[in-house]
């Protein structure tokens, strides 16, 4: 078992910041993974995030990549917050503080790139946290966009994927397993897109207890074909 020392004292900090070469371009834009990875005596932290070349709006790209590496930088934040704030009442058997940050590209089609974000974090305890959440921009102009953007009519685009979401839940035998009564999907719901579906990422302990972990609700594009915008279907 790893000690918890003072993050202060003999430490070690092991921090690559690296641009490798490009690991997706199969799109409009070259998406390239930056990576880092930090480790003290009471932490260890493993990062990458994407950069973005070739956006349409210079002013939007660099937006973006900044927006990019401050998340990265915010999860490490709190794996060094949690190395603090471990339980140190039995040392023997504590742990380090763990943090992970990642991405996958989901499509980078049509105009329109869309990402997966993963963060876990282990703070003490049996298990960490996994939180994801998805970005989806325009790589034309950079505009980041909601999950009511990418309907004609954002009312009727939600009711749509509301009803869809409450088959779903039924067909797959999930209604047993919530944890709130009728739940609704909201215009900032997290989600992202694949050249042929939405998927809506119902985040760890939101709608369903731990064990669960993240629930993945996917919706063909063909079911919402009468309120999309067009340019969401490449």
């Amino acid at each position: 078992m790893w000690r918890l020392g003072t993050m202060l004292a003999s430490l070690t900090v092991s921090a690559a910041l690296t641009a490798a070469p490009p690991l997706t371009h199969v799109g409009d834009i070259t998406i390239s993974p930056v990576s880092q990875k930090v480790e003290t005596e009471s932490m260890e932290f493993s990062g990458t995030h994407p950069r973005f070349t070739g956006i349409g709006d210079a002013a939007a790209e660099k937006r973006l990549n900044a927006q990019m590496a401050e998340w990265e930088k915010e999860a490490l934040a709190r794996t060094k917050a949690a190395a603090v704030t471990m339980r140190a009442d039995d040392r023997s058997e504590q742990r380090k503080s763990e943090g992970v940050f990642t991405y996958e590209v989901k499509r980078n089609s049509g105009g329109l790139v869309s990402l997966l974000f993963s963060e876990y974090l282990y703070a003490g305890g049996a298990n960490g946290l996994d939180t994801r959440f998805g970005l989806t921009f325009s790589t034309f102009s950079g505009e980041e966009l909601r999950l009511d953007d990418l309907f004609s009519n954002s009312e009727e685009g939600l009711r749509q994927v509301n009803a869809l979401v409450k088959d779903q839940l039924r067909e797959r035998d999930l209604e047993s397993s919530l944890l709130v009564t009728n739940p609704r999907v909201e215009a900032d719901q997290p989600f992202y897109l694949t050249d042929t579906a939405l998927v809506i990422v119902v985040q760890e302990l939101t709608w369903f207890p731990h064990s669960m972990g993240t629930v993945e609700l996917s919706i063909p594009f063909s079911q919402l074909q009468n309120c999309l915008r067009t340019e969401i279907q490449p």
